[in-house]
């Protein structure tokens, strides 16, 4: 073979090579996409199920809250495979007036009149602002969720309306904040105790501080050179007073690759800027794990002293200091001082000594070398990666749901079974009581009738009335009778309500109730003033209500008129023993018979049952007010359970070489 025609075959191999790696190539690219589309649809389809699981039950405020949240992440999470860039997101996070809006500026060379970060406005709302170019410069797009369902709703349009809608958000705010603080006042006047009064302040602040509807506005800018790879999310400042918004949500609703944070340089050691650094951490660790942190100390000064210029007066003492905070004890990966306003104003003015003094350069120079243009490929991985973690999140929280739930529905149960319990406890209390006062009685009367023995051997001679006003005022003292019982009946009444109302305090305190769930006790006050002991039986009018007595008497007139009675009767009750006895035993079996009778007649079985349905009712009333019916929450405790079952892994499913090379060969196989 000629020289020729093996310089041929070597050329004809060289395009087959490039052929088959541009296929390759292309092909796994394509089959990426495809899985990653199917894995998407299914994290989607396990939210959805969730959702429908809290549809299936009315919701109590925690489920709902759940619910909402839920929603939330849903539409986010919906919103994700439409992103198609790669690039990176990066919070600007500090607290308030650190110069993060002036920082933004800088770094993107935007003028804060026509296309940037407003600077010097309050951005107290917590609405999560991006800059980014896949928006024309000039619009916005304001992402809105349904406060009651937590649906997502996208508005279109120019700048200039979203700066007016956020103005207006903003404005409510601070009117918000103003009405909170004239009530903190008003309930604090005479509170002196420090802890009392930062409880007031926290549920006044809790319920009433506005909570925008707002999530989000992307404001459009110019292709810019410095971050093609980045998008930046501006945040607004940690204050005292915002951590009744709903920022906390929001800002972990979103997928970001690292966090930028602004630190001013005067308050570098201030405890209450390192005490929000800590608290956030602590609040957010799923957001701020395995990120990418930068922290950016802001060099400024109002006099615009020259030591506040790169490498000048003390630029290195603050870098070194702060670097022992930020890298040392909080593991930042990098550190660097910046003039923000120095850079801002270079840059507008085109002043490059300006925006050299201001060390801008450096830190764009450390955004870009950590956030580096990522392949396709590797973009689809890191995408794949974020369902897979949204997945596991998605379960975790699930799974603390369920068990939240469980320990709910335990308590429910445990607390359920104690008002049961108690209910039979109270009626045997009452009957025990009863029993005990009887006795007391009883003893009394039988020294009564020992007392009065003459009267009962001539009783036959005294006329019904008569006999009747003797047993009943003298032996029996019926009227002393019916006062004592009913100080035992309100003495175990008093006993019985304190027991019932602990239990609602029990329930209140054990069951997880909102700030204000106070109120179930003030209830059950106003309910119990309005319960009045129930006699439940005649007054003892004895002689006149009671044939018992009627009897009594005429048999011990017999006894004593005609002896031959006593022959007739114990021939007739020849096997009851009580026909034998003397009269006085007989008259105290009689009185003993007649006046257990009548205290059977009175209880209080309709009052504790009332205690109890009351008791009962505010279980239930808590129960679903903070998550559902206790059936209901049976059945989401198990459709949790089911869900949290199926727990499904998201990982590459390699495809073969045959498959990635597809028709490579096809026709020019030969």
């Amino acid at each position: 073979m000629s020289e020729a025609s093996f310089d041929e075959i070597y050329k004809d191999l060289g395009k087959l090579s490039a052929q088959m790696y541009s296929t390759l190539t292309k092909n796994r690219s394509d089959m990426m996409q495809e899985q990653l589309r199917e894995y998407h649809a299914c994290a989607e389809n396990k939210i959805s199920e969730l959702i429908g699981l809290m549809d299936k039950c009315p919701s109590g405020e925690k489920v709902s809250e759940y619910k909402k949240s839920l929603q939330i992440q849903y539409d986010g999470f919906a919103s994700m495979k439409e992103e198609v860039n790669s690039r990176y997101k990066i919070y600007l996070r500090g607290c308030g007036k650190a110069g993060k809006s002036t920082l933004l500026n800088a770094l993107l060379s935007l003028d804060e009149e026509t296309e940037g970060s407003r600077t010097g406005r309050l951005p107290q709302t917590f609405i999560m602002e991006l800059y980014t170019d896949d928006i024309p410069k000039g619009e916005a797009v304001v992402k809105k969720t349904d406060p009651e369902t937590g649906r997502e709703q996208l508005l279109k349009i120019k700048r200039e309306e979203a700066i007016r809608i956020e103005d207006e958000e903003e404005s409510k705010f601070a009117e918000s904040v103003a009405e909170c603080k004239k009530l903190i006042i008003k309930e604090c006047e005479n509170i002196f105790n420090e802890d009392s009064r930062k409880k007031i302040e926290d549920d006044i602040f809790r319920d009433n501080l506005k909570k925008t509807d707002i999530r989000e506005i992307r404001w459009g800018i110019e292709k810019n050179r410095f971050f093609q790879n980045c998008i930046l999310i501006d945040t607004p400042g940690l204050r005292q007073e915002l951590r009744y918004t709903n920022m906390i949500r929001d800002v972990r609703g979103y997928e970001v690759d690292g966090i930028i944070w602004v630190i001013n340089s005067g308050s570098l050691q201030k405890e209450e800027v390192l005490k929000a650094y800590e608290e956030e951490l602590l609040e957010m660790q799923s957001v701020y794990r395995d990120k990418k942190l930068v922290a950016v100390i802001n060099m400024y000064s109002d006099d615009e002293d020259e030591t506040y210029r790169y490498e000048k007066g003390s630029w290195k003492k603050v870098e070194k200091k702060a670097g022992k905070i930020w890298c040392e004890k909080y593991g930042f990966d990098k550190l660097v001082c910046v003039n923000a306003k120095l850079a801002y104003d270079g840059t507008m003015s085109g002043n490059e000594k300006d925006i050299d003094d201001s060390n801008i350069r450096e830190l764009r120079r450390i955004i870009n070398e950590m956030f580096s243009e990522r392949s396709t490929e590797s973009f689809y991985k890191d995408r794949l990666k974020k369902i897979d973690d949204f997945l596991d999140s998605l379960y975790r929280d699930t799974l603390n749901e369920e068990k939240e739930l469980s320990e709910e529905i335990r308590a429910y149960d445990r607390l359920s079974k104690e008002i049961s319990g108690l209910i039979l406890n109270s009626r045997s209390t009452v009957n025990t009581e009863k029993n005990k006062m009887l006795k007391r009685w009883l003893v009394d009367v039988k020294s009564r009738i020992n007392t009065n023995s003459g009267t009962i051997d001539r009783l036959s001679n005294l006329s019904h009335e008569g006999r009747n006003v003797f047993i009943r005022d003298t032996i029996v003292k019926t009227k002393d009778f019916e006062k004592n019982v009913r100080e035992m009946l309100s003495d175990c009444n008093e006993n019985l309500y304190g027991r019932f109302r602990r239990v609602r305090e029990s329930i209140i305190g054990e069951m997880s109730t909102r700030n204000d769930a106070g109120y179930a006790v003030k209830r059950f006050d106003s309910i119990n003033t309005g319960l009045i002991l129930k006699e439940g039986a005649d007054s003892l009018d004895i002689g006149y209500k009671n044939s018992g007595w009627d009897i009594a008497g005429d048999i011990i007139s017999g006894l004593f008129g005609d002896n031959g009675v006593t022959r007739i009767i114990g021939g007739f009750f020849s096997a009851v023993k009580n026909v034998i006895k003397a009269p006085e035993d007989r008259i105290y079996d009689s009185i003993k018979r007649d006046l257990a009778a009548w205290m059977d007649q009175v209880n209080m079985d309709d009052q504790i049952e009332q205690y109890g349905s009351i008791c009962e009712g505010t279980l239930n009333e808590i129960m679903s007010q903070e998550f559902c019916t206790i059936d209901e929450a049976r059945k989401l405790k198990s459709g949790l359970a089911d869900f949290n079952a199926k727990k499904s892994s998201m990982v590459w499913q390699s495809p073969g070489l045959g498959e990635l090379i597809g028709g490579c060969y096809g026709n020019d196989r030969s």
